[in-house]
């Protein structure tokens, strides 16, 4: 999903999701291929079935849950 820029003007994303997975168990992803960009300011919303992944997302994004990789695109996180 690619966002419009919400008033970010370095052309980055203020926060950006690529290709990210996630395993409880090591075996089966309960999140696969997640992406999204989204700008400062933004407000975002996760639509999906029950067991889609949408809890697990928002817990990563909290940082309640650990990502296998990490990589920030900008210094403006406060």
């Amino acid at each position: 999903m690619q966002s419009g820029n919400g008033g970010n003007n370095s052309g980055f994303p203020f926060v950006k999701f690529d290709n990210v997975q996630k395993s409880y168990d090591g075996k089966s992803l309960v999140v696969k291929g997640f992406e999204m960009d989204i700008d400062q300011g933004e407000f975002i919303t996760l639509l999906g079935p029950s067991g889609s992944g949408k809890s697990t997302v928002l817990m990563m994004m909290a940082g309640f849950e650990q990502l296998p990789t990490v990589k920030f695109t900008s210094t403006a996180i406060q």
